[in-house]
């Protein structure tokens, strides 16, 4: 008889913080109805993706996500905003906790030479699309059919969802394929659920499950 793996424990949050970089993927299943249909929708316990940041003048990892919410300050903005936004990860999963819209968190990490040409496209395509906003529902789902099903992206960008937010910085910095286009992506297809072919001998880690414990990094 095969023995069966068990599956990996979870990691506190603090240990792997230090360790976070530019690039790697944080993960979150939602309760709220939005979060229930995404996952409904891509047969996926995941709703919501987005991608760490480091900045050398700030001591702490940061989050860049698209997202309805807007009660975190942006540090960069100096203002609370929905859509693409950067904020502190560990405020962000500390509010998703406090406030019940999350439960659960996974990240994966990017394995990549990090060259200042990728970190470059990725702060300029920041810089482009940092104050748009984030669509509707009708929208959204309007421009992730269109993506998925006829391989077409909005003519004009004046919204993203997250995990388009995060597809398209992926495609900036060289590491996604410009087909299919960044729309036609869910955060299922960052989970490891499915194949993701990356570029640039580029790979993402195993899934690692964390929590906030008493030892928050901070």
């Amino acid at each position: 008889m095969t023995e069966q793996k068990s599956p990996p424990q979870p990691v506190p949050y603090g240990h792997l913080r230090p360790n976070l970089q530019t690039g790697d993927l944080v993960l979150f299943h939602g309760l709220d109805l939005e979060s229930a249909f995404i996952e409904l929708l891509e047969h996926s316990p995941w709703s919501h993706v987005g991608m760490v940041i480091r900045l050398s003048c700030l001591d702490y990892p940061l989050l860049w996500e698209s997202t309805p919410l807007h009660l975190l300050k942006d540090p960069l903005l100096l203002q609370a905003k929905s859509g693409p936004r950067l904020v502190s990860l560990d405020d962000r999963l500390q509010m998703a906790l406090d406030l019940g819209l999350y439960n659960r968190f996974m990240v994966r990490q990017l394995k990549v030479s990090r060259s200042q040409n990728m970190l470059s496209a990725l702060t300029e395509f920041i810089a482009e699309v940092h104050r748009l906003s984030y669509p509707g529902n009708w929208e959204m789902l309007k421009d992730f059919l269109e993506g998925r099903l006829l391989s077409g992206s909005p003519e004009t960008r004046r919204s993203f969802f997250c995990a388009e937010l995060v597809a398209e910085s992926y495609m900036r910095m060289e590491l996604l394929p410009a087909s299919p286009p960044s729309n036609a992506y869910l955060p299922k297809d960052f989970s490891g659920q499915e194949h993701l072919t990356l570029l640039r001998s580029a790979s993402l880690g195993p899934a690692i499950t964390i929590y906030l414990g008493q030892e928050n990094g901070r």
